[in-house]
């Protein structure tokens, strides 16, 4: 087994919080086409802080320094979610904006009060998955998010992604295999594995619509073309980039765990891991 230990964080201050935001605000006049929330917050934070950090972030219409490309935000936290996700759905709409919130699919039963009969390590039933989802667009502004991207440990991974057209409301549902690991003859450090998933979700993701080849966030071009859509593909576009960019994400956190530093992967590992992979399939489609 694994043990992690993490030590308490000090208190943050006020005049900390307001450095902070203004040194986004200062980023944002800069150009930033890109932003990850992870995590819980330390003490002292009010609960609104990840909203006022997407706030400080974003720029006027005319100002984007992003030109074509949209800003794409990745959740990774369901600390302060409600109020962040209205300040996402408030945010202005002239813009292309776009937002996953990837979780944990025993978290999103919990978060939304639906009972997973199996153990936290035990896959969750697709019928209780569809309940949570359709709690969560329930419970929260439906319009906040693109998708969601749900993990579930070694099982199967989901994506989740929202359509409105007029009056009908529905959420298509997506499954993702995940590639196996040997654990007989492997040593498996999970520790780190999802902040693995994250970063390298976003940056496909980001990679896919089109960052500009001086991005930080912009994968080699090698892994780019490992990553070329199907064009044969009967899906929309944006969610085929989704589900590549998540299945990318899922080849980094399986990679991550063959290492005993927290989140360090060896890039070939993933590159097998992504290759082994199978294709993404369409489960069902429901109505909110």
């Amino acid at each position: 087994s694994t043990t992690e230990l993490v030590e308490p964080s000090g208190v943050v201050s006020k005049p900390e919080i307001e450095e902070l935001l203004q040194q986004l605000k200062e980023l944002a006049d800069d150009g930033v086409d890109s932003l990850v929330i992870m995590g819980s917050m330390p003490p002292g934070c009010p609960e609104d802080l990840y909203a006022q950090i997407y706030e400080s972030l974003q720029v006027s219409d005319n100002d984007s320094a992003s030109g074509d490309a949209p800003f794409l935000c990745l959740i990774d936290s369901v600390i302060g979610l409600k109020p962040l996700l209205t300040s996402i759905a408030e945010a202005s709409t002239t813009t292309d904006k776009r937002t996953i919130l990837k979780i944990n699919a025993s978290e999103l039963c919990r978060l939304v009060g639906v009972t997973k009969t199996a153990s936290e390590s035990g896959g969750v039933a697709t019928t209780e998955l569809v309940d949570a989802i359709q709690a969560f667009y329930q419970q929260y502004p439906p319009t906040a998010l693109t998708a969601l991207a749900i993990t579930d440990g070694p099982h199967p991974a989901y994506l989740a992604t929202w359509e409105s057209n007029d009056d009908k409301k529905k959420v298509q549902l997506y499954q993702l295999p995940v590639p196996t690991l040997n654990t007989q003859e492997q040593t498996i450090y999970p520790i780190g594995a999802g902040d693995s998933v994250a970063a390298g979700t976003l940056a496909a993701w980001k990679s896919l619509v089109g960052a500009s080849s001086s991005s930080s966030c912009r994968l080699p071009e090698s892994l780019l073309q490992l990553l070329e859509p199907d064009a044969t593909a009967d899906m929309a576009p944006d969610t085929q980039v989704m589900l590549t960019s998540l299945a990318f994400g899922i080849a980094c956190g399986t990679a991550s765990c063959l290492q005993e530093e927290n989140s360090v992967l060896k890039q070939e590992d993933v590159v097998q891991f992504y290759k082994a992979s199978g294709p993404a399939a369409f489960v069902s489609s429901h109505d909110i």
